[in-house]
């Protein structure tokens, strides 16, 4: 009885130092949380994150609408949140979940913002032109599976241009499972 819960013990801690060496609370720089790994069928988390923010203190935008298709099957999509300030690199922004079907293979993804939204630099402020069409994504449903999360990495140093008074927001992605 002791040699087994030893090794039940023994092998816990190999697989908690496997996984980073402790317990993760909240979200780290890739939107990481306390359940990397997902069971077939399960929820996932849609997060936006900015990179290099150039200066910004403050790009601020809002999640329009939220849509998912799973071979080509609408899914339901829980809006969690929607104002984002991508200008805090440190966060990695839940916009959305929903549930990806057992038997998923692609999924087509698309995420509306609001328009217009804002940024402050310095001194000055003003609005950012979100652009009309939808940030559209065709996924592997396996690699939405991997980590139960798609994280969009936006690079605010190449995402934002001068457009007349404001800002004109062309999104210059990466993804991240």
């Amino acid at each position: 009885m002791t040699t087994t819960k030893t090794i039940l013990v023994t092998g816990f801690l190999a697989l908690l130092a496997a996984c980073g060496g402790q317990p993760s609370n909240g979200v780290d720089l890739l939107g990481s949380s306390q359940s990397d790994l997902l069971l077939p069928g399960g929820t996932i988390e849609m997060r936006m994150r900015g990179v290099h923010p150039s200066g910004f203190s403050s790009v601020a935008v809002t999640t329009h609408s939220v849509h998912v298709w799973a071979d080509g099957v609408p899914q339901p999509v829980t809006i969690q949140g929607t104002h984002m300030n991508l200008a805090h690199t440190g966060q990695a922004w839940l916009f959305a979940t929903f549930t990806l079907p057992l038997a998923a293979t692609t999924v087509h993804l698309e995420v509306q913002l609001d328009n217009p939204g804002s940024y402050a630099h310095g001194s000055s402020s003003g609005s950012v032109d979100l652009y009309e069409r939808p940030i559209a994504l065709d996924v592997e449903a396996a690699q939405l599976r991997s980590r139960g999360k798609i994280v969009l990495h936006d690079d605010l140093s190449r995402s934002l241009t001068p457009e007349g008074s404001g800002l004109l927001f062309l999104p210059d992605l990466v993804v991240s499972f």
